[in-house]
Parts: C-alpha cells; structure tokens; sequence
C-alpha cells in the first residue's frame, strides 16, 4: 500500500469504517475500547490526509502486538489483498447479525470500492500511470469566513501588543487567547449547526484523562432552533496525552485547554515557554482552519474542504439500507 496514493487512502479509510463496525458489534470491553479509540484516531488522521503522522504511526515499534501486526500487514499488503479482506469481513458481520441479503451486500460493496473500482474481479486492467487523483485544493484566505478571518486577526494582533513579564500580564494575554480560541471554535462549529437551523450561544471544553492511555476531549454545545428553543449536544474525540495535535478538533481542544489552565499559573520562569506554546498553537490554527469545514451529526464529527464541502469517501450505506443498525447511533465520531 502507497501511504501517499489517494486511492490508498480512501481505500484504508473504508477500511477503517468496517473496523470499527465490527469493534462497536463486539462485545465492549476495555480491550475493546481501546481498539476503536487507536483505529478511530488512524481514521481521524486519514481524514485530515496527514500523511507524515500515518506514517509515522504505522512505523511505530513500540505500539502493542496487536496493533504492529496490522500496522505491517497494511504497510506490506497489496490494495487488493487489503480490500478483499475487508469485504469478506463485511459480508461475515452482516451474516453473523442476521442482515445480510445479496442486494444488500452488493450494495455495500459497491460504495466501498468506490474510488477504487480497478480492484474489483471484473474490472478491466489498468495502467497504475492512467489512475487519476482526487484533485486536491490548496486553501487560501478566501476560504475563511468572515468571522474566522477577523478572530484570527485578532489573535495575531494580541501577539503584536503584548509581551509579558509579570504572571499578571501573562495570566491576561492567557484569558484574552484563550476567548479568541473559543470564538474561533464556535465559528467554526455554527456553520454545521446553521445548517440545521441551529444557533451555537456557547460551547465548553473539556479533557477527560482518568484512562490516560486514551484521554478524550470532549465539547459540549448550547444551542438555540428557529423558535429560541434550547438543547444540547456533545461531541468527543480522542486526544494525545502529549499534546500533540493530528487535526483541527485536537489543536483547537488544546489550545483552547492550555490557555485556560495559564490564566492561573504561578511560575513566572515558565512564561517564555508557555508564549512559545500559544505562538505554535495560533500559527497551527492559522494554517488548518482554512483547509477544513467541520460538520456534526449527532455526536460525530467530519472534516470537509471549506471551499467545496463534499462528505468523505468513507463507506456509508445507501439510504435503503442500514446494515450495521447498532453502530449508526451516537457512538461515532468522525
């Protein structure tokens, strides 16, 4: 598999799809858990075509047996051992559930291989140089909104003016970057919302570490319908216990969470750092929030170009057919 070839990825993000179906129809366990949040996370990282940190993951020898065995199976695999594998392990699920029917299955399988119709039995041999590309779109500053633009605008002109030496002055800068992250992130957000005819009045962050092997960030949001009806709505994602950010929920998560936690520091030596960590975390989001346009469903989150919003190439069943009934409900997330 060509971690750099489009047709891959969209490949192993299928993938990634029937993984954590079968996961989610198992028996939950700890284990269990611990499997959907590593191949969540993997699909997460699909999502935001990062391909480095794939990489990077794949390649990691100190992860545990189970995962390194199917790390080197992908990485050492062709596409069509990976997919056939795949569409046997559907077709087992839909079985073992009591769903399966050939029109049903047949179905599914042609939304998977979408994109990669030349794995197919019967298709017809292709020169690898003939494959086009999902054409790719660079993002540019016409890809923010006016509101994204002007909060970020802001956030750079709060690094401008201030410099801070006392804790007094750095607990402000903290409170001051920590407001324009969340403005940033309701902006963001709001434009899925709106689509349902919601309006975001406010929204609170929050990490969760009591398994610290798997900590999750978690926003839970307070909206408003057409007739000023209020309701609430919650989405989670998994986090790194280092900081480290794969995608655009994750860095605004943490920068939003580390602003917040140095409005009340007491260690005057850690300023210089902590303003080093801010500077990385607006020039993170400076550069992603163009690139993607966040979209919620339930509690699940998708990530789309800003500029051209079409959903993932992930596999979704067609409307007529719900074959995994169990995990469409609100345990996914994106």
């Amino acid at each position: 598999m060509d971690l750099y070839s489009p047709k891959d990825k969209i490949l192993l993000r299928n993938c990634m799809v029937i993984k954590l179906e079968q996961l989610r129809l198992s028996k939950q366990t700890p284990a269990i858990q611990d499997e959907i949040n590593y191949y969540k996370n993997l699909r997460e990282i699909l999502n935001m075509d990062d391909t480095d940190t794939l990489k990077h993951i794949l390649n990691d020898s100190t992860l545990n047996d189970s995962y390194r065995a199917f790390n080197d199976w992908v990485l050492s695999s062709s596409r069509k051992e990976i997919a056939e594998e795949f569409i046997a392990l559907t077709k087992s699920m839909m079985q073992e559930h009591g769903l399966y029917t050939e029109e049903d299955f047949q179905s599914l399988k042609k939304v998977f291989y979408t994109g990669n119709e030349d794995l197919l039995e019967n298709a017809k041999t292709t020169n690898p140089n003939e494959l086009e590309e999902e054409p790719s779109t660079e993002p540019t500053q016409n890809d923010l909104t006016l509101t994204e633009k002007k909060c970020l605008s802001n956030l750079q002109a709060l690094f401008q003016r201030n410099s801070p030496q006392t804790l007094a002055q750095f607990r402000e800068f903290s409170t001051q970057f920590r407001d324009g992250i969340k403005l940033l992130g309701m902006s963001k957000f709001q434009q899925s919302f709106e689509e349902n005819g919601k309006k975001l009045v406010d929204m609170q962050i929050s990490y969760e570490s009591a398994n610290r092997l798997h900590p999750v960030y978690t926003t839970d949001f307070l909206l408003l319908d057409s007739e000023n009806t209020p309701s609430q709505q919650s989405v989670q994602a998994p986090a790194f216990p280092s900081g480290f950010t794969a995608n655009y929920y994750q860095a605004l998560c943490f920068s939003y969470l580390e602003a917040d936690q140095c409005t009340e520091m007491e260690d005057v030596n850690m300023i210089p750092t902590k303003m080093n960590t801010f500077s990385e975390c607006y020039q993170r989001l400076k550069e992603m929030t163009p690139k993607f346009k966040i979209k919620i469903k339930g509690q699940s989150m998708f990530y789309s170009h800003e500029s051209n919003y079409v959903p993932h190439k992930e596999i979704e069943a067609p409307e007529n057919i719900i074959p995994f009934p169990d995990s469409r409900e609100a345990h996914e997330i994106g």
